[in-house]
């Protein structure tokens, strides 16, 4: 959970946001069922830390309207505004 899930999320949340504007329907919502969920006993701590600090308004995501076609997408086409975190917290990635 403290490291797949967010981004995860995060990238099919945009996913979605990217083909709903190239084809033309509108967004819907973005539900999904987690079947593996899991906190590494490593991961613990730090999550503790995570859900004690300060929360901070999502900042908006800014898609370029230009863009019709999916494969004519760049990075510069996608920005985060007034993103906001806090201090960096390393999670141990398991190999």
């Amino acid at each position: 959970m403290a490291l797949g899930n967010p981004f995860n999320v995060f990238q099919y949340n945009v996913l979605q946001r990217m083909i709903a504007q190239v084809t033309g329907y509108e967004l819907g919502e973005y539900i999904f069922n987690i079947g593996d969920c899991h906190v590494y006993t490593r991961h613990i701590d730090n999550l503790k830390i995570q859900m004690e600090r300060e929360q901070f308004e999502a900042p908006e995501l800014w898609i370029n309207p230009e863009v019709k076609d999916f494969y004519h997408f760049t990075i510069d086409d996608f920005k985060l505004i007034n993103y906001k975190h806090g201090d960096k917290l390393l999670f141990e990635v398991a190999v």
